[in-house]
């Protein structure tokens, strides 16, 4: 019959699983380091937001950042926001976008569907 832990072996086994947890993920952390955007990068993803807006000329954009992504990718992220079609704005919202081959991929969205292109700095916006 097999012994059930209780009492101060059991917190102990709660401790350790805790800390084992916390280093699992500190140690999947991705530094997301900061790499420079040139002015073509950010015009080309600032047109292509535009693109897909009923308003592209009261287009504004904040917190434009790019980041190497954990694919090794470029990423640009940072907030649009632009009137809707009662010419009212809707508010800033998150995106982030990748440059391929000429070519500019957007995902819009939550934090946490952004966060695999843009890592924890989207969520500070």
């Amino acid at each position: 019959m097999r012994k059930i832990l209780s009492g101060r072996p059991l917190r102990t086994a709660t401790i350790v699983a805790a800390l084992v947890a916390l280093a699992a993920c500190k140690a999947m952390t991705h530094a997301w380091p900061t790499v420079p955007m040139t002015p073509e990068q950010e015009t080309m993803v600032i047109e292509a937001v535009k693109y897909e807006l009923k308003d592209p000329d009261s287009a504004q954009f904040r917190n434009l950042f790019s980041v190497e992504a954990m694919s090794g990718e470029q990423a640009i992220c940072g907030e649009y926001n632009a009137r809707n079609s009662f010419g009212g704005y809707v508010g800033f919202k998150k995106f982030a976008a990748r440059i391929r081959g000429g070519k500019v991929d957007l995902l819009f969205g939550p934090a946490d569907l952004l966060h695999h292109s843009c890592g924890p700095k989207i969520y500070a916006l």
